[in-house]
C-alpha cells in the first residue's frame, strides 16, 4: 500500500494532468492509474508515470537540491541520477541564465498556480540545451510548500529554428537594407512582415510601426484603394506586374515604378507579395527636360531656317528696291547725258549737263550707302576693325536714332580684346536685347554695362519697362530668347533673365575669356 504523502502526491499529480488536453499529458495519467493498484513505492509510481510520458521531472527541494530525477531527465542533460543529487538546481544553468531560485519561492508565496519560463543549460558535454520548465509546488495538509515538482520538456530543437530564423531575418533585413529602393514583403493579408528604412520612409513611419500592419492601417482611404488594386493581381493570379504610381512623400509629389513579385510557400501556395519601389522622378524630369531640349531645337532649327529665308527675301528686296532702280536712273541718265554731250547744241546747255551729272554722282554716294547698309546688316564692319566696343556704340546709336528709346552705355576703361566668336556672339546678343525692349518692354530707357572680371566678360542690360514674365522666360516658342542662351552656352556662358512686374526687365550675360571644354566653338584668337 502506498503512504498517505504518496498518496497525496498522486493525487495532486493526476490533479494537474487532467487539466491538460495534450496528448502526452493524457498518455502520462493513464499510465499513473495504471501503475497505482500494483505500486511497491510511491516515488517509484511517480516518475515512472513521468518516464512513460516522455516528460524530464525532478523533485526538488525548498533550497534548491534535486531529490529526484527521472530518467527523461537524466538523458536530457547527460548526468546519472547519483550526478543530479549532489548538485542543486541553479548549477545546471548556463553562465547568464542563472535563475534566481529564492524570487521563485516569493512567487509561490503569492499564488500556487504553476510558473512556466525558459532556461539554457549545458549538458554534461558542454552542449547547449534548451528546456521549457513548468514547476508546480506541493504542498501539505496545512498548505506549506513541501517540495516543488518540475517538468521540463526539451525544446533546444525549436530554439535553434527560431536562432535559423531569426538569423534569416537579420540577414534578409541587412540586404533590403543595402537596396536604394523601397522594399516591402508583404503576406497574403496585406500585412507587411519586411520592410526597408527606404520602404518606411515612403511610408511615412517607423519600421517598428509598419511590421504586423496592413496599408488599411497605415495609409489614407485613397492611397489604401489604389495600392489595394494594384497589390491584387500578383496575389492572386501569381504574376509579375508592374506599374507607375504617383506618391506624396513629405509634401511632394514623386513617381514610383512598382515591381510586384508574388512569392509561394513550401506547398507551392502563394504566400504574399514582395514590392520594389524604385523612384523614378529625377528620371521623369530628365526625360521631359530631355523631350522639351528637343522641342526648343526643333523650333530653333525651324525658326533659323525661316529667318534665313526672311534675310534672303530682305537682301533681294533692297538690291532690288534700291539698287536696282538706282541702277537703272543711272542708266538712264549716262544715256541721256551722252546723247545731250553729242548734239550740236550741247555748249550752250552747259549748266543743264553738270547739274545732271551732279545728280548722277548724287545717286551713285546713294547706291554706296545702300551696299554699306546692307553689308553692316549682315555683318558690321566696326567689329572686325575696331572692336567689339565700338560696334556696341555705334549699335546704340542707330538704336536711339530708330526707336526714340534712350540707351545709355557704360565701357570699362581698358579696351576689351576678344576673339572673332565671342565678339560676334556678344554682339548679337546685344542686338536682340535691343530687339525684345523694341518689341516687348514698353521701356524709355535702357542702361547698359560691360566689365570685365575674374577671366569673365559680364554685360548687364536694365530696362524700366514693363518686366518680362516668367512664363514669356520659359516659353518654348520664344525664339529669342532661346537663341541667347544657345549663343551663350556654345561658349561656355550663360544668359539669366529676371523681370519685375512694372520696374523693368534685367538681362545678365556671361562669357569666360577663355576657352574651356565646354565651349562649342573654337575662337580665332585669344
Amino acid at each position: 500500500m502506498m503512504s498517505s504523502s504518496a498518496v497525496g502526491i498522486l493525487g495532486w499529480l493526476k490533479r494537474m494532468w487532467l487539466g491538460k488536453k495534450s496528448s502526452a499529458a493524457m498518455t502520462g495519467v493513464s499510465q499513473l492509474m495504471a501503475f497505482e493498484p500494483i505500486a511497491n513505492s510511491d516515488e517509484d509510481i511517480l516518475f515512472v508515470a513521468l518516464d512513460r510520458a516522455g516528460i524530464g521531472a525532478a523533485l526538488i527541494s525548498t533550497d534548491g537540491k534535486f531529490l529526484r530525477v527521472n530518467q527523461s531527465m537524466c538523458d536530457m542533460l547527460q548526468y546519472s541520477t547519483q550526478e543530479f543529487l549532489v548538485k542543486e538546481f541553479f548549477e545546471l544553468t548556463r553562465s547568464g541564465e542563472y535563475l534566481d531560485w529564492s524570487r521563485l519561492l516569493q512567487h509561490f508565496v503569492k499564488t500556487t498556480d504553476p510558473c512556466q519560463f525558459e532556461r539554457c543549460f549545458e549538458d554534461r558535454n558542454g552542449q547547449i540545451v534548451w528546456l521549457n520548465m513548468i514547476v508546480s509546488p506541493i504542498r501539505d495538509n496545512q498548505k506549506r510548500s513541501i517540495t516543488y515538482l518540475a517538468q521540463f520538456h526539451n525544446i533546444t530543437k525549436y530554439k535553434r529554428n527560431e536562432q535559423i530564423a531569426r538569423y534569416s531575418q537579420d540577414l534578409l533585413q541587412g540586404i533590403i537594407e543595402g537596396i536604394p529602393d523601397a522594399v516591402f514583403v508583404k503576406d497574403s493579408e496585406g500585412r507587411y512582415l519586411l520592410v526597408n528604412n527606404a520602404g518606411a520612409q515612403l511610408i511615412g513611419h517607423d519600421i517598428t510601426e509598419v511590421i504586423g500592419k496592413t496599408d488599411r492601417e497605415l495609409a489614407t482611404a485613397e492611397d489604401t484603394s489604389r495600392v489595394l488594386s494594384l497589390d491584387e493581381s500578383p496575389a492572386k493570379n501569381g504574376v509579375i506586374v508592374v506599374n507607375e504610381l504617383a506618391l506624396t512623400v513629405e509634401g511632394m509629389t514623386r513617381a514610383f515604378l512598382f515591381t510586384k513579385t508574388p512569392y509561394r510557400n513550401q506547398a507551392g501556395d502563394l504566400s504574399g507579395v514582395v514590392v520594389v519601389a524604385h523612384d523614378i522622378t529625377n528620371h521623369r524630369r530628365s526625360a521631359e527636360n530631355l523631350e522639351n531640349s528637343r522641342a526648343e531645337l526643333r523650333a530653333l532649327s525651324a525658326r533659323l531656317q525661316s529667318v534665313r529665308e526672311e534675310e534672303r527675301m530682305r537682301i533681294a528686296r533692297e538690291i532690288h528696291d534700291e539698287l536696282g532702280q538706282l541702277l537703272t536712273g543711272l542708266k538712264i541718265d549716262v544715256v541721256s547725258l551722252g546723247k545731250k554731250i553729242s548734239e550740236p547744241s550741247a555748249k550752250k546747255n552747259w549748266e543743264q549737263l553738270r547739274d545732271r551729272t551732279q545728280s548722277i554722282a548724287n545717286s551713285i554716294n546713294t547706291a554706296i550707302l545702300t551696299v554699306r547698309k546692307i553689308s553692316i546688316e549682315l555683318r558690321p564692319g566696326l567689329l572686325d576693325a575696331v572692336g567689339l566696343t565700338a560696334a556696341i556704340d555705334w549699335q546704340a546709336k542707330e538704336f536711339e536714332k530708330r526707336t526714340g528709346i534712350k540707351c545709355k552705355l557704360k565701357f570699362p576703361q581698358e579696351n576689351i580684346v576678344l576673339d572673332q566668336n565671342r565678339s560676334i556672339a556678344i554682339f548679337r546678343i546685344f542686338q536682340e536685347i535691343l530687339t525684345n525692349v523694341t518689341r516687348h518692354s514698353q521701356a524709355t530707357e535702357v542702361n547698359v554695362e560691360i566689365e570685365e572680371r575674374d577671366s569673365e566678360l559680364f554685360l548687364e542690360a536694365v530696362d524700366n519697362g514693363r518686366g518680362i514674365t516668367a512664363s514669356e522666360f520659359s516659353n518654348p516658342k520664344s525664339l529669342g530668347l532661346l537663341g541667347m542662351r544657345e549663343r551663350a552656352l556654345l561658349l561656355g556662358g550663360e544668359v539669366n533673365i529676371r523681370g519685375v512686374q512694372g520696374k523693368g526687365t534685367t538681362v545678365l550675360v556671361r562669357i569666360p575669356l577663355e576657352n574651356k571644354p565646354s565651349d562649342g566653338i573654337p575662337s580665332s584668337h585669344q
